[in-house]
């Protein structure tokens, strides 16, 4: 069973170790000291917070929050959800957004500018949300659209 198949307990359980671990490192490279900011698996209850804070970026880097994803071997992004999409137009209002793409198969990040990723998502927006098998909506986001 492919990663994003799994129930989310099973995509919890590991979702973003690598990618963010690949950001860290990114980060080292640059040369730009690091903090984590968001969540990383806490043990509360996320149900009854706010959008915004429950999809909080995961880092502050170079003035900039970073949202960390990951994408594997399909060539789609899917960790945009679209309420984790709604979060960070909330969250680029308080402090630049960038987002940082690891892609698994081929061992390369993909550093995304808040601009071009308003434009990839209206993209995968005309080409239509999809569905993960136990709920959330999410932008399929094309390899070739990143790069």
């Amino acid at each position: 069973m492919s990663f994003n198949q799994g129930n989310f307990a099973a995509r919890f359980a590991s979702m973003g170790d690598e990618a963010e671990k690949q950001f860290e490192q990114w980060c080292e490279a640059q040369g730009w000291k690091y903090e984590r900011f968001g969540w990383n698996r806490p043990s509360t209850g996320m149900g009854g917070m706010s959008r915004m804070l429950r999809n909080t970026p995961d880092f502050y880097a170079d003035h900039a929050l970073w949202e960390v994803m990951g994408m594997g071997r399909d060539g789609i992004l899917k960790g945009l959800k679209t309420e984790k999409w709604e979060a960070m137009k909330d969250w680029n209002r308080v402090q630049r957004v960038g987002f940082f793409i690891w892609n698994s198969s081929t061992k390369r990040p993909i550093i995304v500018s808040w601009q071009r990723m308003v434009l990839i998502v209206a993209r995968a927006r005309r080409a239509g949300l999809r569905q993960f098998h136990d709920g959330p909506m999410y932008y399929a986001i094309e390899l070739e659209w990143l790069e």
